[in-house]
């Protein structure tokens, strides 16, 4: 990001957009804007055709982690910004030159197909999530099926293997596997045998490659989530339940050594009531007595608003698309017999 600046007119100010390849872009908004104004400009420069997957948020420090807030659409961006930021003169720049206000933008509702992803720009953008997603998974997967998607990885971005360009050490494991991978086999052991794998793949388009990775990623349904600390009790110092949003439901995870395990999962179809109420997240599901409810807490009742909002999002996007996953699967079913 370019850190020069011109002066602006004394109704606007500047915002710092980080996109998922981890590039940034500073954007010229009208202090009056709504968030939807200042997405509409990103994904202008993303070149989307389809933007109802992503959402512009902010990252809340959780303890050990970032949370990722969204912005609702329909909401003055000054909502987000820090108390005075809207009324205080200047170009909405901290002392040293960068914008008080600070976005990502990121995938916020993830599909259970990938022929849902409509055209080349949308794709892209949901695989460059996936792969951050890959690499802070909370929850440990097949350490093999970390290697075939390095390889897909590896020639999405890279293209066929050469022998003259992809010489040592070509690519770094860090932005490929995920850290507990890294400690388990050292960064030798991959940079030996990844680039074998990354070979095999010659021939395969980039864009095939890119849909290969998000198919494969996929099965592993703790990539497509939105995760959220909870703590027990309303006194508990560090929070040690994962919330976890998906298109199938909610899943409830618990801090385990290395990574997280599964308490418990519940779809769509089985909750009968979902509250946040204040600093309570409440559930109640079919199969557990009327009398017994299951409570968390937030933290505070801001974050309690915006689970609620996640879920019902979420909840709404799987009603609507289920139709059109169902088509895709039959479709598939119907070839492989073919085939």
């Amino acid at each position: 990001m370019d850190g020069s600046h011109k002066p602006l007119p004394s109704n606007q100010k500047y915002v710092n957009v980080i996109f998922l390849d981890g590039e940034e872009s500073r954007i010229a908004i009208e202090v009056k804007c709504k968030v939807q104004d200042l997405f509409d400009q990103v994904c202008t420069l993303v070149g989307f055709k389809d933007d109802q997957l992503f959402g512009l948020a902010i990252a809340r420090q959780q303890s050990t982690c970032i949370e990722y807030e969204f912005l609702e659409p329909k909401n003055k961006l000054s909502k987000y910004a820090p108390k005075g930021w809207k009324a205080e003169s200047g170009n909405g720049l901290d002392k040293s030159g960068k914008p008080v206000v600070q976005v990502w933008f990121r995938v916020q509702l993830y599909v259970e197909h990938v022929s849902l992803l409509k055209d080349d720009a949308t794709r892209h953008q949901y695989y460059l999530q996936l792969k951050q997603n890959i690499l802070a998974a909370p929850v440990l997967f097949r350490e093999e099926a970390c290697f075939v998607l390095a390889s897909y990885a590896l020639q999405a971005d890279l293209g066929n293997h050469s022998d003259e360009l992809h010489k040592c050490h070509y690519f770094d494991p860090y932005k490929y596997f995920p850290e507990w991978v890294i400690r388990r086999r050292g960064q030798s052991y991959i940079l030996k045998h990844v680039p074998m794998m990354h070979r095999d793949q010659r021939g395969t388009t980039k864009v095939y490659a890119q849909k290969a990775f998000i198919r494969e990623a996929s099965t592993t349904i703790e990539h497509t989530m939105q995760f959220y600390r909870l703590k027990k009790v309303k006194t508990e110092e560090t929070p040690s339940i994962w919330l976890g949003i998906c298109t199938r439901g909610v899943q409830l995870y618990e801090d385990s050594g290395e990574g997280k395990y599964l308490l418990c999962e519940y779809a769509w179809n089985i909750i009968k009531r979902l509250v946040f109420q204040k600093k309570k997240f409440e559930l109640q599901v079919e199969g557990v007595s009327d009398g017994r409810k299951i409570n968390y807490y937030t933290g505070n009742e801001a974050k309690s608003k915006h689970l609620l909002r996640l879920c019902k999002l979420t909840h709404a996007f799987q009603m609507k698309t289920q139709p059109m996953v169902d088509r895709a699967r039959k479709r598939e079913n119907i070839q492989g017999q073919v085939a």
